[in-house]
């Protein structure tokens, strides 16, 4: 799995990585970090930007969030107006660029936050939850390695994305009963019971 990379450098180090560890069957999930809510991290430079498109090529699954894919896909970005053909439209254009499967995260719709699965070979699918209304960092790292460790004991993508969402969004109801400032992110360590008890679902 990789998530946060904070230079062109790194993004050609992980790339020339997976390219001698993916023929050896390796699972790989990229969590594109470059940005949230329209705005680009001051690290995302062109560059960058251009070396995880090809980051992505090497991926069994890629989970972007709206701005990332807008960004990974040179889609125009927009807060509003995300209908599910939209959304399914810049899935695909992200399955167009070499990975297994795309996971869209995070596209939120009044009081509901969306998320697409999309896999080769099959329809998107859309997951709806319930939108928390508060703003923490963190949680796209959680999903992520939620799904990763998923992925690795052979969970079915949309099983395993069901219970990523579902426990990155116990997490941030959690944290806010316990009133945790935001800025501090996640209370993540009083919720693994918890994704103990998803993950016995099998």
């Amino acid at each position: 799995m990789t998530g946060f990379l904070g230079s062109a450098g790194q993004v050609r180090t992980a790339v020339d990585f997976l390219m001698e560890v993916k023929p050896q069957g390796t699972k790989v999930l990229v969590d594109p970090v470059l940005g949230d809510n329209g705005t680009l991290y001051r690290t995302c430079t062109q560059e960058l930007c251009e070396e995880m498109r090809e980051l992505i090529q090497y991926a069994d699954v890629i989970t972007p969030n709206l701005t990332e894919a807008c960004l990974l896909t040179e889609t125009p970005w927009s807060e509003t107006g995300w209908s599910k053909n939209r959304l399914a439209d810049l899935a695909y254009k992200l399955l167009f660029m070499g990975p297994g499967a795309v996971v869209l995260t995070g596209a939120a719709k009044s009081h509901s936050i969306i998320n697409v699965v999309l896999e080769r070979g099959k329809e998107p699918v859309f997951f709806t939850g319930k939108r928390v209304e508060t703003s923490r960092h963190g949680t796209g790292d959680v999903f992520s390695a939620v799904l990763a460790g998923e992925m690795v004991h052979s969970v079915p993508l949309e099983e395993a994305v069901r219970r990523a969402a579902t426990f990155t969004r116990k997490c941030v109801e959690r944290s806010e009963e316990l009133q945790i400032p935001e800025k501090e992110g996640l209370c993540i360590e009083e919720c693994l019971p918890y994704l103990f008890r998803l993950s016995r679902r099998d």
